[in-house]
């Protein structure tokens, strides 16, 4: 298809941004044969799954002006031995960390699509518990994965054991389905595991709350929540391998399933796809024919838009959260701003190989630290909400051998609790360490504060212009992106059947 002709062509639809939902679709509607024009504003693909070298992660953080982010702080750090960044393009930085759970509905679409081959992943290894007070020998305290994981753990008592193992069979019946009543429903997860058939200290409870990536603390993580994130844990187990339940892709790991899907589309000849280009303008024009044969109407609304290229353009349908759309698209986001996050990222000296070691080889790429409320000191109070600290090795193709990124968030309880996050990440590089002093240094940081909605919040898809739910990556990519894509794919093929079929030459 060729580009020079984007005013010539009536595109079935007009997707804004490239995000990974965007991307989804957008490659979806090509194998169904739909004529798609695919834009960004960015010079870059992924939007908020982007992964970008040292001077576009700069650019990033300046452009305080579109997004979701306040209070962006950039720094560089000078190490002692000199040893320190290299060349920008050295690196290809993720955004948000990306972390898949085997079990993901992703996963299973990449399969039938015959995508996976494009891919490459990577083994995303344990969840541990970091305790500030604890000694630097035993910095992380590894999350059971197994019965014969808490067996083996020297560190709980007999009695210890068996409720822990008891436990986890109430919520995710490691030999069977969940076996919790209604009741418990009303309960958070601390108090499910306080109750006198459990009796379980702090340090388990915590453990517990870890596998559910809330940044919630136990006491007030509902316990059917919990339940349901720890169950998708387990149920993840062993999928891909002993002993990991997610993994994560090589360079950048929403990024790299944004580049495959992108290019997906385009080999179909149905895509074209413009960088640096936006919608300035949508009216509503005449009827152009249908070619849904989903409708009974006579004619497709007919869209025209005004693109920042000087083009004028028509399509059926247009795709875009509102903040990638036009400020005259009606949209029901609410004026309450949602739950605040303060999120950094890390270039990190050394490797930290003790947080990526697994008991069945190959090392794993990545790992989680979760460090539970009051652990971590601020300058005149204690962290209010849990800290999660991500781990991404070199062998993501992010950093250069020898380096690490780390991404940190917390849920924002105050005014300055960002400081938490240095804090949070000084003290478990600190532990890991081990008094190699050129091991876990800060040589950059970008530290931000972001929101996610609040809920509900249900975009109206009015005239054929679907706006997407805003969304905010934390830890994982979560299996809801797959569902929103489905729905919009829908409205504009009809049909749910043969959704990024694969194509059989």
């Amino acid at each position: 298809m060729n580009i020079e002709a984007l005013d010539e062509t009536v595109w079935d639809a007009v997707i804004a941004g490239t995000g990974l939902r965007e991307s989804l679709l957008a490659a979806a509607l090509a194998r169904a044969g739909k004529k798609v024009l695919h834009l960004d504003r960015n010079p870059y693909y992924g939007d908020e799954y982007a992964a970008l070298s040292l001077d576009e992660l700069e650019a990033w953080a300046k452009d305080t002006g579109s997004g979701r982010r306040t209070s962006v702080q950039y720094e560089t750090h000078h190490t002692p031995d000199g040893s320190g960044l290299q060349k920008s393009r050295a690196y290809a930085i993720s955004l948000s960390p990306g972390l898949i759970y085997t079990a993901s509905p992703i996963l299973s679409l990449l399969v039938k699509s015959g995508l996976h081959e494009a891919l490459e992943f990577l083994k995303f290894g344990g969840w541990f518990v970091h305790d500030a007070e604890t000694p630097s020998a035993d910095p992380l305290k590894r999350v059971p994965n197994s019965r014969e994981d808490i067996f083996n753990d020297k560190t709980l008592d007999p009695r210890t054991k068996r409720v822990v193992v008891r436990a986890l069979k109430s919520m995710v019946g490691l030999e069977g389905s969940s076996a919790t009543n209604g009741t418990s429903d009303r309960l958070s997860l601390q108090e499910y595991l306080e109750q006198s058939s459990f009796r379980l200290p702090p340090s388990i409870i915590a453990a517990f709350a870890s596998l559910t990536l809330s940044h919630d603390p136990p006491n007030t993580i509902p316990f059917k929540e919990a339940e349901q994130a720890i169950k998708r844990h387990f149920d993840s187990l062993g999928r891909f391998g002993a002993g990991f339940s997610a993994v994560i892709g090589r360079y950048g790991s929403g990024s790299e399933l944004v580049q495959v899907l992108c290019r997906a589309a385009a080999v179909t000849g149905n895509s074209v796809y413009v960088l640096g280009n936006e919608i300035l303008n949508i009216q509503n024009g005449n009827s152009i024919p249908s070619t849904s044969g989903v409708t009974t109407e006579a004619a497709d609304p007919h869209i025209q838009l005004s693109l920042q290229s000087g083009d004028t353009i028509q399509t059926r349908h247009v795709v875009g959260v509102s903040s990638n759309l036009p400020t005259n698209i009606p949209t029901s986001r609410s004026t309450l701003e949602g739950t605040g996050y303060w999120m950094s990222i890390y270039v990190i000296s050394g490797s930290l190989e003790q947080a990526l070691q697994t008991e069945e080889p190959p090392p794993a790429a990545g790992a989680v630290a979760y460090i539970p409320a009051g652990s971590i000191k601020g300058h005149d109070s204690l962290n209010t909400n849990p800290i999660y600290v991500v781990v991404h090795g070199s062998d993501t193709g992010e950093c250069p051998d020898g380096q690490s990124i780390l991404y940190a968030s917390m849920k924002v309880g105050g005014a300055s609790e960002g400081e938490f996050l240095d804090s949070a990440v000084n003290s478990l590089l600190q532990k890991l360490a081990s008094g190699n002093s050129a091991t876990g240094q800060i040589l950059l940081s970008v530290k931000f504060r972001t929101y996610s909605d609040p809920e509900p919040l249900v975009p109206p898809s009015a005239n054929n212009i679907h706006v997407l739910p805003d969304h905010t990556p934390m830890i994982d990519i979560p299996d809801l992106l797959v569902e929103q894509t489905m729905e919009v794919y829908e409205k504009i093929v009809g049909t749910r059947a043969g959704f990024l079929e694969k194509i059989v030459s």
